[in-house]
């Protein structure tokens, strides 16, 4: 985690007592600020994540319904969008996991509505969005949070090397590819998608070993995971390694049966393009399974 991050972050904090003790106050001000009735995400309209004891959690809170943040949920924060992102992340730096779920929730709305809000999260929001896709999340809070890391993420070379050059940047994801749940997986393959453009990072992911729970989205995921596993695989299959590890997992077969159909076939057809390019195994594969046809 970066010491570079606001001056209300425990890692900013020198040590001076005097300043350790400010921050834990303010920190202990937001936790009950947020406990209360009538507080900055309650004012919002943003659910709590459990909204009964059987467990049902509440349409605002899934990741795939999103909560529009409106004008007044921004003047209830301040009255402008950079002050209501800095509650918002402040909320998940010293809140309990459901409040964290409900503020990384209103960021990745945020962030999907507009490239401005985007680049206000990542500014000091990165960092913090990342570690939150560790273990240690919830599945709602990792989707979110990985949700979010796409956005910000999303044609910003700089943005996706910082996130494949931080320590947990790329693992964290990719532990989320292989055991989230529907949701987060797919938030997951969207933010690995998104930083899977520089060759720099290619590499790492393919270190990583993301390419066999990418082709399994292929066969098993819904339209979003399917478009956004092919089009990461299409990037990765530029290494030789990249390739060997795809035509491992029956990726040409998983590939081909996109085709026709679909939003993923275009990112279907270049991936299989990349696999194929000077990989004999590869096109071999690729006309032994029917795919001339297909990609005519």
């Amino acid at each position: 985690m970066s010491v570079h991050r606001s001056a209300r972050g425990a890692a900013a904090i020198s040590a001076d007592p005097v300043e350790a003790a400010a921050w834990a106050e303010n920190a202990g001000a937001m936790k009950r600020k947020l406990a209360r009735n009538g507080s900055t995400l309650g004012t919002m309209g943003l659910a709590a994540s459990v909204s009964s004891s059987s467990g049902e959690r509440s349409a605002a809170s899934a990741p795939g319904h999103l909560v529009r943040v409106s004008t007044a949920a921004i003047a209830a924060a301040g009255g402008t969008v950079p002050k209501l992102i800095e509650g918002l992340l402040d909320a998940v730096r010293v809140g309990n996991m459901e409040v964290k779920e409900r503020a990384v929730g209103a960021l990745h709305s945020l962030s999907e509505q507009s490239k401005e809000n985007a680049e206000l999260i990542g500014r000091d929001g990165l960092g913090l969005l990342v570690s939150l896709c560790s273990d240690d999340g919830s599945w709602t809070a990792q989707a979110h949070a990985a949700g979010a890391v796409e956005k910000l993420t999303f044609g910003s070379r700089e943005m996706q090397l910082k996130v494949g050059r931080m320590k947990h940047g790329i693992p964290n994801l990719a532990a989320i590819l292989r055991s989230g749940t529907g949701s987060a997986q797919e938030a997951a393959a969207g933010a690995i998608a998104s930083i899977s453009e520089p060759e720099e990072n290619q590499a790492k992911l393919l270190k990583a070993l993301v390419v066999p729970p990418l082709a399994m989205l292929l066969r098993a995921g819904g339209t979003t995971a399917q478009t956004q596993a092919a089009y990461a695989l299409g990037n990765l299959a530029s290494y030789p390694e990249g390739q060997t590890q795809l035509l491992r997992c029956s990726g040409v077969r998983s590939l081909l049966a996109l085709l026709g159909s679909g939003k993923a076939q275009e990112y279907a057809a270049r991936a299989l393009a990349r696999l194929a390019h000077d990989n004999l195994v590869a096109q071999n594969e690729i006309c032994k399974a029917g795919g001339i046809a297909l990609l005519l």
